[in-house]
């Protein structure tokens, strides 16, 4: 049965995995966290060691997934 609750409808349309491009600031081995400067320049402590510092990650629910490619970034705007 559907519910009829608009509050449950709208977070039924929210995405249920948070993910974030980042990049490695510090490497915590002992913790085996890392911290990531966002796009934004928010930092934020997650899960994994398996980036070196510098290198743009794609983190999801916390923890490392994997490594970004090193790719040329161009803004256009209209």
């Amino acid at each position: 049965m559907a519910s009829n609750n608009p509050w449950k409808k709208f977070e039924a349309m929210l995405p249920s995995t948070v993910r974030v491009r980042g990049k490695v600031l510090l490497i915590d081995s002992l913790r085996g966290t890392s911290l990531i400067e966002q796009v934004g320049g928010a930092t934020l402590r997650v899960f994994g060691t398996g980036a070196a510092v510098g290198r743009w990650v794609l983190v999801e629910n916390g923890a490392i997934v994997t490594q970004l490619p090193d790719l040329p970034f161009a803004r256009i705007e209209v």
